[in-house]
Formats: C-alpha cells, structure tokens, sequence
C-alpha cells in the first residue's frame, strides 16, 4: 500500500485516532519510515444535527443509539444485562437480534435523545486500555444534552470535565450511577450543562475541521 501511496504520489494519510496514539504504536511506523505524515482527525459533535430539542418530556429511561457486532458484545454483556433485565428503554442500531432493520438516520436522532432520562454509551477495549478515540456517541450526547452514562475511557478526562457526564470504572458502578441519574434529576442536568459547555468550547466538527486545515498548511508552509 505504501509502495502505491508513492507512486500516485500521495502526500499524506489521516487517521480518527488521536496523534499520540499514532506516535506511540509502533504498526505506524512503517508510513513514517516511508516519509508519510499522519493527520488526526478526532470525532466531534456535527452541532448542526445534534443539538438539545426543547420542551419534549424525559419519558424514557435511558436510550442507546448503537450499533452491536463482535468487538462490542463483550463490553454489552458486562455492562447492560441489570439495567435491561430491569429497566424499559430505546435501543436502535445494525447488529441487534431482535432488530431486523435499524430506522435510525441523523434527522431524528437528537428527537430520540431528547427523551432520555439516561444516555447509555460504552466503547470498545482499546479505547479503554489507550487515549485513542472516544466514540461519536460521547460527543452527540453531550451535543444533544442528555445525561451521559459512560465506561471510563482513556481519553475520556482528557477531552471532559469529571463534572460532564457520570463516568463509571466497573460494571456494578455503572448500575449504582444509572439509578443515581434517574433519581437525583437535579445533578443530571447540571452534567448536562458542563457538557454542553464542554462540546461547544472544543469539541464540535469545526474544532476537527480548523484543526485539520491548520495542519495542512504547516505541510504546505
């Protein structure tokens, strides 16, 4: 691949993954040996589809927008069967054996949200064990302002505050911190709140696309 990338002459690659992770795994280096440079693009929150919807009552549970397949299934299984077993909510997404064709599309998302007491989100085990990414799902929740319940991330204090969203180091304090949010509503939005503050100071698609432009003309310069 990197023989061809030569040949057509390609400058550089980009990657979602964060640049201290690209710097420190060694299966990049062979794009470096070669001269390549690797921009990182982090996810962000696209604030023009995902943003808080006034007025509709927090009729739900807890709502998981999210797709389920091999490298997820694990984490689910740890994490959700206490809240599921006990508690009604919305799931949606590609992969679920009870879902035969997931109706999600980003126009009515942030609707789906808006009714969440909770918003469920886990990640996958490299970025628990490295600050490599977190998942779009952090960013839309905080975009959306919904009370987000989340694994502990690597990355996670990092991009936000410990006041934003209630993050959870094991299976059992996930379960304790879910019944928490739906009983102390008060501290729920305040959360919601710091993350919103959170997302729109850093961490929306134009920081990714400034950012991303900025690097490019360091290339250039």
């Amino acid at each position: 691949r990197l023989d061809w990338a030569a040949k057509q002459g390609i400058d550089f690659y980009y990657s979602f993954k964060t640049a201290e992770y690209i710097k420190s795994r060694k299966e990049y280096n062979p794009f470096f040996e070669e001269g390549f440079k690797i921009l990182s693009v982090e996810f962000g929150a696209n604030i023009l589809q995902y943003y808080p919807i006034p007025g509709i009552e927090r009729d739900l549970n807890f709502v998981f927008l999210a797709s389920s397949n091999i490298d997820k299934r694990a984490r689910y299984f740890e994490y959700l069967p206490e809240i599921l077993k006990s508690y009604p909510g919305y799931i949606d997404g590609p992969g679920w054996c009870m879902i035969k064709k997931s109706s999600l599309n980003q126009s009515i998302e942030r609707f789906i949200y808006a009714r969440a007491k909770v918003g469920l989100n886990l990640h996958v085990n490299n970025q628990i064990e490295w600050a490599s990414e977190l998942n779009e799902r952090t960013y839309m929740l905080a975009a959306c302002g919904v009370p987000q319940l989340v694994d502990k991330a690597k990355l996670l204090p990092q991009h936000f505050r410990k006041e934003s969203m209630f993050m959870a180091n094991s299976p059992g304090e996930y379960k304790e911190l879910f019944h928490y949010i739906l009983n102390n509503r008060d501290a729920a939005e305040n959360a919601t709140l710091n993350a919103l503050d959170d997302v729109y100071e850093k961490h929306t698609n134009f920081h990714r696309a400034e950012k991303f432009v900025q690097e490019l003309e360091a290339q250039i310069h």
